[in-house]
């Protein structure tokens, strides 16, 4: 049934006896019929009913067959339409076919089940297209969602990114200040801007007490506060934690303390500690909100990004108070901070550098104290500029940063912040003094975000692909089963020189190969099992390269060089053509004006030279060659290949391919090792260990059934139809009893009735799935063996997605040779 209630249909010929016949038939199949015996008459009714098919004649008066096929077309699309007509003439097909017929039935009909089936292939055909239309809608809304979190995310992260370049803006602002008492007003004002506060202050410690420096309030704020502060309140606990403090509301903590000084009572209260680089607290910033909305996380964290620089920028202006006391401690400190610092004369010739500002740029401080102009650190093309921020500086008070491109002796080029003041003597300008911070970590952070956004972007189409390529492999694995093992039964029935077997190794084939195909929708979708077998790779290759002489570029020579005594190795055979196909599209995109196409295996003992590549000592190894003759590439270039996301394709490339050789590989045992120069073509090779015992490799899938034959019982569960029919009549073709059913629920009532050797069922089931229906199933007949089948068995996989070792499983679609043999091994053990 297409659905809950009658399918109907409209039946349309001028016959009124064929009309009855055909009625009483498809009504006694539980089918509502609705008759006309004109085309007139039918479109009217059509209008009216809406039915789910059409059967009509072509000759009948009024309006014949082909006009009411156009307008039913026109109308309503997607309606089965077939054509019941005796005419005989193949341009009335063509006709009705090109009006949008689905099927031509030709009269007289000698069997009714001709157009029972006709009705059932057209009705099920048009129950797909109003699925897939469906499953196109739910996709396109997905995607519309996905769309609109991208936007939310995006708009999140444009507001912080402004934040962040407004801290950027205030740290520069900050870091000019050359006494405590600009820095503390610059400070405060900058802090209560960012957090829209409406209240503040800035404490620094002294040994007795903490001294205000400045305040957004002229009320209830001490100028000093001794030590030790009041046991309980808020700045007492800020300095024990040294941690930064955000309480929503104040006045409902009662773990607060009131300090008595009448401060902070009631609304929203940020505090930082300003600590040294020991982790000593040198300060405290307050900031108060009495208006809505209280400060929230983001201020916590954006204030202590502040903070933390802010401690920097402290640090360097006591540094500077210092200096101007004694010149020889000012000496002494400026070769301990942590920034270079130079000062100049007027023509900026440097008359003093620290050890950090030598280290920075490789030149000896000899070299900068014999005339060396500090202008010549900067990049040619922004010493004018620097030239003029420095005199713009002279002869005012203030201090300014700048960011340039500055070039170390061995002419490596690196960003730095550039702080620069005029120096002054008695009130004169005599120099400049620049204070250079390395930003490069800074800068790399920026630009290892932006990348990491990007490998988010990328991830989230992989994943999306990814679920897609599951749910259609999983179809597609139902679909090849019975084509694949319906196949297999009329070839072993087919006697030997008859061409029709021929066809059917074909078919057999081709089944097999779109096996291998959806085997790797699996793997990119990561729900296929690895199932390892030893492996001639030249009979993967040969096999490979049928296929791929069909999809590769006709301007592209393949040229093979494959060793006869090479040995087996151990691989799973999807995966190792997953690395083929990607190896040779990588290729083919190399060499987009044509070329050649190497593939060459040999066997290599374990030598000194392979003894960086991190392969077993103890085993040799299959070394498999793909050259190609194309573009090639340079060294930095290579040294990037391997990275996932990494491609040079733009938009046309996910830069997952080589590094999912490379990881395939590794997880095989063995190693991937790529060379290659510009205009030179590349060369990959695939270091493999090999099976050192002898081992039986898997034969052609085209074999005769021997010894597979059973009389056991057998209880089958597929929800599948095709699968379900193709699979009992093949076992019970060998013997065995076969009880068939559509779910678990089924086969528990069965189960409480018979007693059976085997349960073999499907593992993706409605209700209870086949795992699940196993363990009640054990509950009533311990003995009772199980086999599973699935094209996605990830229920009983294990880490990995390699299957354990304890379950007995078959991945569709399977051959009828490969099943029975799986049932025999089963049922012997």
């Amino acid at each position: 049934m297409i659905d809950e209630r009658l399918t109907t249909i409209l039946l349309v010929d001028d016959e009124e006896v064929l009309r009855e016949s055909v009625s009483d038939f498809l009504e006694d199949r539980d089918y509502r019929v609705i008759t006309a015996e004109n085309g007139f008459a039918a479109l009217e009714i059509f209008k009216k009913e809406k039915p789910d098919l059409v059967l009509t004649d072509l000759r009948m008066p009024q309006m014949d067959g082909l006009e009411l096929l156009k307008k039913i077309g026109k109308i309503a699309p997607e309606i089965p339409l077939i054509v019941v007509s005796g005419t005989g003439r193949i341009s009335d097909t063509v006709q009705a076919l090109q009006l949008g017929a689905w099927d031509y039935i030709l009269k007289p009909v000698q069997d009714m089940n001709i157009i029972i089936h006709a009705v059932e292939r057209c009705l099920e055909r048009a129950d797909l297209q109003l699925q897939n239309k469906r499953y196109q809608q739910d996709l396109e809304a997905l995607v519309w969602e996905r769309t609109g979190e991208l936007q939310k995310a995006n708009s999140h992260l444009a507001a912080i990114n402004a934040r962040l370049k407004k801290v950027l803006q205030t740290t520069k602002n900050v870091s000019v200040c050359t006494d405590v008492v600009r820095f503390g007003s610059v400070l405060l004002e900058e802090f209560a801007e960012h957090m829209a506060a409406s209240g503040g202050s800035l404490f620094l410690c002294e040994k007795d007490g903490m001294r205000l420096i400045h305040s957004l309030e002229t009320e209830h704020v001490p100028s000093f506060l001794p030590f030790p502060l009041k046991e309980g309140s808020i700045l007492q606990q800020v300095m024990d934690r040294r941690k930064p403090l955000l309480n929503p509301e104040i006045s409902l903590d009662t773990t607060i303390v009131t300090s008595g000084w009448q401060g902070y009572q009631n609304g929203s209260v940020l505090i930082f500690p300003l600590q040294a680089d020991n982790g000593e607290v040198i300060g405290v910033l307050t900031l108060h909100n009495k208006t809505f909305p209280p400060f929230v996380e983001q201020d916590l964290e954006i204030g202590t990004i502040l903070a933390s620089y802010s401690c920097e920028t402290l640090r360097a202006i006591y540094a500077t108070e210092n200096l101007r006391t004694s010149e020889s401690r000012f000496r002494d400190l400026a070769e301990m901070l942590p920034e270079g610092v130079i000062e100049t004369d007027l023509d900026f010739k440097v008359n003093y550098v620290n050890v950090k500002a030598v280290e920075l740029f490789g030149y000896s401080e000899f070299e900068f104290l014999s005339g060396f102009n500090i202008l010549d650190l900067i990049e040619k093309k922004q010493r004018n500029i620097a030239r003029a921020a420095l005199i713009q500086q002279f002869p005012g008070d203030g201090e300014n940063a700048f960011e340039y491109q500055a070039l170390r002796k061995s002419g490596e080029s690196f960003p730095i912040l550039f702080h620069c003041a005029v120096v002054k003597e008695n009130g004169t300008p005599v120099g400049y003094r620049t204070v250079i911070v390395d930003i490069s970590i800074i800068k790399e952070a920026d630009r290892e975000r932006s990348r990491l956004e990007e490998q988010y972007h990328q991830a989230q189409k992989v994943e999306s692909i990814g679920r897609l390529a599951g749910g259609v492999a999983h179809d597609l694995n139902n679909l090849l089963t019975p084509v694949l093992g319906y196949s297999q039964l009329i070839y072993n029935e087919t006697p030997e020189g008859n061409k029709h077997k021929d066809y059917l190794e074909q078919i057999i084939r081709a089944s097999e190969r779109a096996r291998d195909l959806v085997g790797q929708l699996l793997a990119f979708s990561r729900k296929q099992t690895l199932q390892y077998q030893p492996l001639n790779i030249n009979t993967v290759i040969e096999r490979f390269s049928k296929l791929l002489r069909r999809t590769i570029r006709e301007d592209i020579e393949l040229i093979f060089d494959l060793q006869d005594d090479i040995q087996t190795v151990e691989a799973d055979i999807g995966q190792i053509e997953q690395v083929l196909m990607n190896l040779c599209v990588n290729a083919s995109d190399a060499m987009p004006n044509g070329g050649q196409l190497f593939f060459s295996t040999s066997m290599i003992d374990y030598h000194e030279e392979m003894s960086g590549y991190g392969l077993d000592a103890s085993r040799k190894h299959l070394l498999l060659t793909v050259r190609d003759t194309g573009c090639g590439m340079d060294s930095e270039l290579m040294s990037h290949i391997f990275e996932p996301f990494f491609s040079t394709k733009g938009d046309k490339g996910t830069g997952l391919g080589l590094a999912t050789v490379y990881g395939i590989v590794s997880q095989h045992g063995g190693y991937t090792k790529v060379e290659s120069e510009p205009g030179q073509g590349t060369t990959f090779k695939i270091f493999l260990p090999v099976v050192e015992t002898a081992s039986n490799e898997a034969q052609g899938v085209v074999e005769q059934l021997k010894n597979l034959n059973g009389t056991e019982d057998i209880i089958l569960v597929e929800d599948d139809t095709a699968v379900k029919e193709m699979v009992a009549e093949f076992l019970g073709g060998l013997g065995y009893r076969i009880v068939a059913v559509e779910n678990g629920q089924e086969a528990l009532k069965m189960l409480e009735k018979e007693k059976f050797d085997i349960l073999l069922t499907d593992v993706i089931l409605p209700g209870l799935n086949g795992k699940e229906l196993y363990l009640y199933a054990r509950n009533l007949h311990p003995e009772l063996k199980v086999l599973y089948m699935s094209g996605y068995a990830n229920e009983i996989m294990g880490e990995g997605g390699v299957l354990n070792d304890d379950v007995a499983f078959i991945q569709k679609p399977f051959s009828i040779n490969a099943l029975a043999a799986k049932l025999r091994t089963v049922l012997d053990q």
